[in-house]
């Protein structure tokens, strides 16, 4: 399926809102937990933004740049929004990553559950569900929807802590892992890599052993 796309202007104002937060990652990844349970990575250089006080008692609607995904809390009665910088995302619960890390591409990918994409400026969107992926271009340009059978990841951890390296790879990948010894500390980095061949590299250069649950 394709069709045509444009890219207007940023979604986001400004991030520096009486009574919002600004949550960034600075050059590693960092996993922050939303008020309602929701959990969102971000990858370096990235950013997030949200009024505590509407999130818990309102909206679940929260502002990004750059690369981060999302594990939503599912509640039925308060969708969860995301404003990128060019696109928005609209979700009950799920699993994506909104991926506007380069600019004038926006990408949206789907790990479970089902999504809505819309461009700014348009009324209509997109429905994603698990395994799809979209690409929005500045400018008139193709953009097609995508479905894989492979689950990836890209990850870049600097001296994180095996407790950290496993927290964020169960939140994306949906599921939960141990290891024998979680002191011990990772630095690596993974280019689309499925989950069992990042399990067995982190087992073969920490010398432990990592379970899945």
């Amino acid at each position: 399926m394709a069709f045509f796309v444009w890219l207007g202007m940023s979604l986001v104002g400004t991030l520096h809102r009486t009574g919002w937060e600004r949550i960034t990652s600075g050059d590693t990844l960092r996993l922050y937990t939303l008020p309602d349970g929701t959990e969102a990575i971000l990858f370096p250089h990235a950013s997030m933004s949200y009024s505590p006080c509407i999130y818990r008692e309102a909206e679940r609607n929260v502002e990004t740049a750059g690369q981060v995904f999302f594990s939503v809390r599912r509640d039925v009665s308060r969708p969860f929004e995301v404003r990128g910088e060019r696109v928005r995302v609209r979700v009950l619960g799920t699993r994506f990553l909104l991926d506007e890390s380069k600019e004038d591409t926006s990408s949206v990918y789907v790990l479970s559950g089902r999504v809505e994409a819309f461009v700014s400026g348009q009324k209509e969107g997109v429905t994603l569900t698990e395994g799809m992926n979209v690409r929005f271009v500045s400018g008139f340009s193709a953009s097609e929807i995508m479905k894989t059978s492979r689950l990836t990841g890209s990850f870049e951890f600097q001296d994180a802590s095996l407790h950290t390296v496993l927290t964020v790879l169960s939140t994306y990948y949906g599921v939960k892992l141990e290891a024998d010894n979680c002191t011990k500390r990772l630095t690596a980095h993974f280019e689309n890599e499925e989950l069992p061949t990042i399990i067995q590299f982190i087992e073969k250069t920490l010398q432990v052993k990592i379970t899945l649950k």
